[in-house]
């Protein structure tokens, strides 16, 4: 009989005279990059690769044991499992002030109990910091880490968390140093300063928000999930990842997907609205076709292309004078200054949000775009995720680019349905000055049609 040996949350071992028994269980494959010097213009290639999830002592991460309880039952190995990780049992149902959860949130909650780890996928939109409230109020008397990766979600969830009516919530980050609170709401970049000979075991439950970051064993959240011996450990995301290089490190240091409310479901819940993209032209620009590097291309064709940037505020100011609000999205921030220029030259109020803004600023953009006080705001990355404002009318992808959990990330920022809305504006352009910009549009329409927003 095979036996299995839970060390703690982090790591499990079989006998090395065992290893060929799991050997097929713990690998997969996957395709590597290859460079050929010999290809046609230098091309790149792929080759197959496997990769083995169990060293050759017999360690892996604890994260493997559901594929590997299963891979046994199919195969009718027997084993046993020595299991020396804690299990935590609720105490109550979840109390949340003000809210009554619906029955797909009472769902994942009720997996995350049932499961102690593992990944939650739910729209964005759909009240993801609302699970995690409810999964830490069941819990008494339990300390809990709340992982976010950007201050701005930092404040929004210790905020959304007081709403909840949870007490005694402290935060790490943006000059906020900690730890005694029963809840504590940390950046993953502050949080992985600590002396982890000290919050190792400090934690009885960590919970990540946007868990689709752990992409690599090299990540921030990657080493803090090492370290930390918490009993419960779940990650939350809208946008799981699709590669499987992403999912098998997301597996190792939470666990597999434990539930799923799909965002079919929610659109037929009517509990985010409805996409409808528009796609406007940009004029061709010879001077742009011609370059070879992309960097270049980019600078050029979108982030300091003056005829460009001006279709981009003559639209957004098309928006506002319909009484719409307007986010538009960046990534380079002299884009970010050069668009605010045109926005003040055509009497545009427009505030611009980056990595530099105190976050003092931030929540105030926040407030007034939520209000309407405010109509346009230019924003980068840092708001590409965590961000909710139901009454957001237009969102305008002014960076193009290609990653579907960028655009994803970045149209829920205004999915959310609320009172006289019922549905969301999301303007992309087409740019036909170079073949990589083409490629890239290329994506992101595919991207459109298959999810039904045009």
């Amino acid at each position: 009989m095979l036996k299995i040996t839970i060390d703690n949350v982090v790591y499990s071992h079989i006998k090395k005279q065992d290893i060929a028994v799991l050997e097929e269980c713990l690998q997969y494959k996957y395709q590597k990059h290859k460079f050929n010097p010999y290809a046609h213009k230098n091309k790149s290639s792929y080759e197959d690769k496997i990769e083995s999830l169990i060293d050759k002592n017999g360690k892996f991460f604890t994260g493997y044991i559901a594929r590997v309880k299963k891979y046994l039952s199919e195969k009718n190995i027997p084993y046993e499992i020595e299991n020396n990780s804690e299990r935590l049992k609720p105490d109550n149902e979840p109390i949340i002030k003000g809210k009554i959860l619906r029955e797909d949130q009472k769902r994942l909650v009720e997996a995350a109990i049932k499961n102690q780890r593992g990944v939650l996928i739910s729209p964005t939109g759909s009240g993801k910091t609302l699970i995690a409230g409810s999964i830490i109020s069941c819990f008494k008397n339990k300390k809990t880490l709340f992982l976010v990766s950007t201050k701005s979600l930092l404040k929004q969830a210790a905020d959304d968390f007081k709403e909840y009516g949870l007490k005694n919530i402290t935060m790490i980050g943006d000059t906020q140093k900690d730890l005694s609170g029963d809840i504590v709401v940390s950046t993953r970049q502050s949080f992985i300063k600590w002396d982890f000979n000290i919050v190792a075991d400090l934690f009885d439950i960590v919970l990540l928000d946007e868990c689709h970051e752990l992409t690599e064993k090299k990540t921030q959240y990657a080493e803090i999930l090492s370290k930390l011996l918490a009993p419960i450990r779940i990650g939350l995301t809208a946008t799981f990842p699709s590669k499987i290089e992403s999912q098998i490190v997301i597996e190792a240091y939470l666990g597999e997907v434990v539930g799923e409310f799909t965002e079919e479901e929610a659109r037929e819940k009517d509990i985010i609205a409805d996409t409808k993209v528009i796609i406007r032209k940009t004029s061709f620009d010879s001077d742009v076709a011609d370059l070879s590097a992309y960097k270049r291309v980019y600078n050029l064709g979108v982030v300091n292309n003056q005829s460009y940037n001006l279709q981009i505020i003559k639209e957004a100011k098309y928006w506002v004078e319909q009484d719409k609000s307007v986010l538009i999205f960046i990534i380079e921030t002299d884009q970010g200054r050069l668009l605010q220029k045109f926005a003040k030259e055509n009497n545009i109020e427009c505030e611009f949000v980056y990595g530099d803004t105190k976050s003092d600023i931030r929540e105030k953009v926040k407030a007034d775009l939520k209000t309407k006080k405010l109509k346009c705001v230019i924003c980068s990355t840092i708001w590409v995720q965590g961000i909710n404002i139901p009454s957001l009318d237009v969102i305008i992808n002014a960076a193009g680019g290609k990653s579907e959990r960028i655009i994803r990330q970045l149209r829920g920022r205004g999915v959310r349905t609320c009172e006289g809305k019922d549905r969301l504006i999301y303007v992309d352009f087409f740019n036909p000055s170079h073949s990589s910009l083409i490629k890239h549009f290329g994506e992101r329409i595919c991207l459109y049609f298959e999810n039904g927003w045009m």
